[in-house]
């Protein structure tokens, strides 16, 4: 068993997305059902449940996109954790699942970036630590200049990972992190 301090124990919320709803939207429904404001920082290490609970959320988001590459890497990246010892329909909360932004979350931070193949454009999905719209899908980010060709802008994550579901499902790409070793950070 983990030593992390369980705050809450709850049950397991039942997502189903709309006809209109994308894929990265089950997630988002998911954290809020839990008790996120979609405000705060969620940390998906101390969100934990089953096996059961991680494959449903999985098929709903699968049914959704078409490719399940971004799929796979949004739910490995940003979906709850699982362990066997959690009991059946439930998930924990650990201390600590949801924060405030601080001054190091002010950095524009990469959160996935796809690659397409034949003409190896980049498409990102990226957080610049702004107050006003810090959500970003951004095409082929430029570190020196520190600029993007295109940019659809967002409040809230939500907006921002069916804007990089839908881009990334309709425009060609094939690959996601592709060539970046680790997260990076830009002041």
């Amino acid at each position: 068993m983990n030593n992390k301090k369980i705050v809450t124990i709850v049950d397991a919320p039942e997502i189903i997305l709309t006809e209109s709803e994308l894929a990265g939207e089950a997630l988002l429904k998911f954290y809020r059902a839990l008790g996120w404001n979609g405000i705060d920082i969620v940390d998906p290490r101390k969100v934990c449940t089953t096996n059961a609970v991680y494959q449903r959320l999985y098929d709903v988001m699968i049914e959704k996109c078409p490719d399940p590459v971004g799929v796979v890497m949004l739910i490995v990246n940003q979906g709850p954790s699982v362990d066997a010892y959690v009991p059946p329909g439930k998930v924990y909360l650990y201390e600590g699942w949801v924060r405030s932004e601080t001054e190091e979350d002010k950095a524009i931070r990469f959160i996935f970036t796809a690659i397409r193949e034949n003409d190896g454009a980049r498409l990102h999905l990226l957080n610049r630590g702004t107050e006003y719209q810090p959500w970003v899908v951004a095409w082929n980010y430029d570190e020196q200049t520190k600029s993007w060709d295109w940019g659809n802008y967002s409040n809230n994550l939500s907006e921002a990972l069916a804007t990089f579901l839908d881009k990334y499902s309709n425009y060609g790409f094939n690959k996601m992190n592709e060539g970046l070793e680790e997260e990076k950070n830009y002041v």
